[in-house]
């Protein structure tokens, strides 16, 4: 200790400093397991203190199961004490996932005393395997994944299965995998809005997918809607399914043209009285265009090219999303997913998992949405899925 003084010009308490210069030497290797520290009042003669002010240092360092008091022997060292493993999960996910998913899950974590990682993916990244692998070998016990689209990353999961790494899939789904799963009722909440639109006279409804076309969460959506239609007994009629509009979140202003004279051009040559897109991004585009197609056509019938009883787009939509969509014009039936409890669920389910030691059959579990027709009802829907 004779390198080691107290600094009087510290606003730290002297016993403090006496605390932090024998943590060092424990810390440094000065002193060996099983060593006993000088006595107390050897202690208290080098730093030039009452011996009280030792005992309490020596206190916090007992308290920190650093040393131990053995009758006889003095202030055992029993070295540091391990810290605690840390606690740590990671969210991999796609570039679609919305912002109330990511606070489910990382409140989830917290409450849980759960570090949370995150890796975001777009249809460009090729190093989700050596993430993975280092992600593991940094400390992550378990992921919660959002899916791309397509089965490029299916055999990388199955590794992970395979390796007793617990998995949550969350929104989407690969079928053959056998892991866990949080997804949305799709299919019954497709079912309930197309027959929402069918209860208003709509027997012509277009349905717009989008991007994610591969995605258990659209193909269950698209089922929905099949059978909603078929139940009503209306012909289902491929001709009706768009798989061509709205292909990009975020079209460039030339493709963003290119669907706007998409969708005239089937509107003017199929002629559906209603729409259902897959999602709130889509329905987003699609009320744009329209207002726009509607505000073109009302300009040509004041300058006399069309009657003025076509001016008027005669078209009602429907979506889902995670708010209901307030001041639209065409927009008539929504169902309000709770992207918030999605990852409320989906952590929850993946701390179980890393917390109980016996195995569990694979847990599947299903989160309703709620329907809002803006006539003003409002129907929590059952879980059922596709």
């Amino acid at each position: 200790m004779q390198d080691r003084g107290l600094d009087p010009n510290s606003p730290l308490p002297r016993y403090y400093q006496i605390y932090s210069a024998l943590l060092a030497m424990i810390q440094h290797g000065e002193l060996d397991l099983g060593e006993a520290l000088p006595p107390e009042r050897h202690i208290a003669e080098h730093f030039g203190v009452a011996r009280p002010t030792v005992v309490k240092a020596l206190d916090l360092l007992e308290r920190e199961g650093l040393i131990e008091k053995q009758q006889g022997r003095g202030n055992i060292v029993l070295g540091q004490r391990s810290k605690p493993e840390a606690k740590t999960i990671a969210f991999v996910s796609s570039s679609s996932f919305s912002h109330e998913l990511v606070m489910g899950i990382s409140q989830t974590a917290f409450e849980h005393a759960f570090q949370l990682q995150m890796l975001g993916l777009d249809s460009e990244f090729k190093s989700l395997r050596e993430y993975l692998v280092t992600a593991i070998q940094n400390g992550v016990k378990g992921f919660i994944v959002f899916c791309r689209t397509g089965t490029t990353d299916l055999p990388i999961y199955q590794e992970l299965i395979e390796q007793n790494i617990p998995l949550v899939l969350v929104d989407r789904y690969f079928p053959e995998l056998e892991c866990d799963w949080v997804v949305y009722n799709n299919e019954e909440a497709s079912y309930q809005l197309t027959q929402k639109l069918i209860e208003r006279g709509h027997q012509h409804i277009a349905v717009i997918p989008g991007i994610e076309i591969d995605t258990t969460a659209v193909k269950n959506r698209l089922k929905g809607y099949r059978r909603a239609l078929e139940d009503a007994g209306i012909p289902y009629d491929e001709e009706l399914v768009w798989l061509e509009l709205y292909k990009n979140f975020y079209p460039d202003p030339v493709t963003q043209t290119s669907y706007r004279d998409m969708l005239q051009e089937r509107l003017e040559r199929i002629q559906p009285s209603a729409l259902l897109t897959i999602n709130d991004t889509i329905a987003d585009h699609v009320e744009h265009d329209l207002l726009l197609l509607q505000s073109s056509r009302m300009h040509s019938a004041l300058k006399g090219t069309i009657e003025i009883d076509q001016s008027n787009l005669s078209i009602e939509l429907a979506s889902f999303g995670t708010q209901a969509k307030l001041h639209y014009t065409f927009l008539k039936v929504f169902a309000v997913h709770p992207s918030f409890e999605l990852g409320k669920q989906a952590a929850s389910l993946l701390i179980r998992r890393l917390q109980l030691e016996e195995k569990l059959p694979n847990q599947h579990q299903i989160i309703p949405m709620t329907i809002v027709d803006y006539a003003g009802s409002q129907q929590s829907l059952q879980r059922k899925e596709g």
